[in-house]
């Protein structure tokens, strides 16, 4: 009974431990939930400025009739629908703020700050399983089934014992004083009695009950650790690959796609100052720079949720490089 209750103790610190990474996981994908609202809102913030020089730009040209009314409208409606876009995300500061101090159990608070920088560093194996391997070594979630199985095989060996019967003995030593009243010869003497005693099990049905229902217990315990460690892994994989895929993503975004973007809007800019590019050709280098620059901020929050995820899922901090 006792190894059985220590495995059952080990098995509930466990999943406290399983339950405490959890948590520790929420507070981190509602803080890079509000890290992605805080970039998205400085981006789109940049590309609404870089609009209204635009509209410079082309009243510049329609005072001087080299640009017709026409763009200045379609400038107009862009950046009133950028402007309604910026307003939306603004909006969503509350309920993505609510959302981290709920996740950290705290009271509503001024404002916070936007957050300016999520996990950097990349996991220095991103392979899928290596990370198994390691889960299936160092997950509390899988080790509180084990243990939970383990206290179920001490339950078999404790009903296979009920089979046994049970003997008593007992030694009682009464204090007794010297009589009050006449002198008997054993007066003042203690006595001791000893006592034995023996439980017979014969009620064989009961007991063989109790052994199969232990079993059944043992084998449900065995059954739950298979499944949860099938969805451990499809999850450790599934999650690896959106690593993987944020990653990449970023990679390029940054490096490549957003510079040149970049270096395409300032190209289309001088080009329709000068009239040699169309208000067309201005208004899609425009779209393409904010759509590039938005989505390489959520993938940098993107791998930084992953890399959480696995570390939760593993029950350690994985081997990262900067």
């Amino acid at each position: 009974r006792g190894d059985a209750a220590a495995q059952a103790a080990e098995a509930s610190r466990l999943r406290y431990e399983a339950k405490k990474l959890d948590l520790f996981y929420q507070v981190k994908d509602a803080y890079y939930d509000y890290y992605y609202l805080g970039q998205a809102v400085a981006v789109t913030d940049e590309n609404l400025r870089l609009l209204k020089n635009v509209q410079d730009v082309a009243r510049t040209r329609y005072k001087t009739s080299e640009a017709g009314r026409g763009d200045l409208i379609r400038l107009e409606v862009e950046a009133g629908k950028l402007g309604d876009r910026l307003r939306q995300l603004r909006d969503m500061k509350g309920p993505a703020q609510a959302k981290l101090l709920a996740a950290m159990g705290m009271n509503r608070r001024p404002d916070l700050p936007w957050p300016t920088k999520v996990e950097s560093a990349r996991l220095a194996d991103a392979n899928d399983e290596p990370i198994v391997k390691l889960a299936q070594q160092s997950s509390p979630a899988l080790a509180a089934l084990d243990a939970e199985a383990a206290e179920r095989q001490k339950q078999i060996l404790l009903a296979q014992k009920e089979y046994f019967p049970d003997v008593t003995v007992g030694l009682t030593w009464i204090d007794t004083g010297p009589a009050w009243h006449m002198n008997p010869s054993d007066s003042g003497k203690d006595p001791l009695i000893a006592m034995v005693s023996v439980n017979l099990p014969i009620w064989w049905d009961k007991l063989d009950a109790g052994v199969r229902e232990a079993r059944q217990r043992h084998l449900a315990a065995l059954s739950r650790r298979m499944a949860q460690e099938n969805d451990l892994v499809s999850r450790i994989r599934m999650a690896a690959f959106q690593y993987r895929d944020a990653a990449g993503k970023l990679d390029l975004y940054e490096r490549v796609l957003i510079p040149r973007a970049t270096e395409a809007l300032r190209l289309t800019e001088t080009g329709y100052a000068s009239g040699t590019a169309s208000f067309a050709d201005l208004l899609d280098a425009q779209r393409v720079l904010l759509e590039f620059q938005l989505t390489s901020r959520q993938a940098k929050a993107d791998r930084a949720r992953r890399l959480a995820m696995l570390e939760m899922l593993v029950g350690r901090k994985l081997d990262v490089k900067e």
